[in-house]
């Protein structure tokens, strides 16, 4: 993916729980883009293990930053965006837990 730091063969290389880790240091940096970066690294992790609950949640994480923090993206479509993620951890493990916790915040 564009603006990932990664090589076309990195997948074989750097496993999910690395990209989860290098993905959420970046986004706990809270810039726009150290933001974007860590959205490309966490899909790329998930590319790899669509499963991989943990990258969704800091997916999920991501794009509810973008969308209360960075007011030239679509709002709606990062909340949804990070909804969908919460959805998705839920459907692979619906106790209660993070996921349930972000998809209260995710709300309006």
């Amino acid at each position: 993916m564009t603006g990932t730091r990664f090589s076309a063969r990195s997948d074989q290389i750097i496993s999910p729980g690395k990209r989860w880790l290098l993905g959420r240091n970046l986004f706990l940096r809270f810039t726009p883009a150290d933001t974007y970066e860590a959205q490309c690294i966490l899909e790329e992790a998930l590319r790899i293990d669509p499963r991989y609950t943990g990258a969704m949640v800091q997916l999920g994480l991501a794009y509810w930053w973008d969308a209360r923090s960075n007011t030239w993206v679509d709002k709606d479509h990062y909340l949804r965006l990070a909804e969908e993620q919460a959805d998705k951890v839920l459907s692979i493990d619906p106790r209660p837990g993070n996921p349930w916790q972000s998809k209260f915040t995710y709300q309006e």
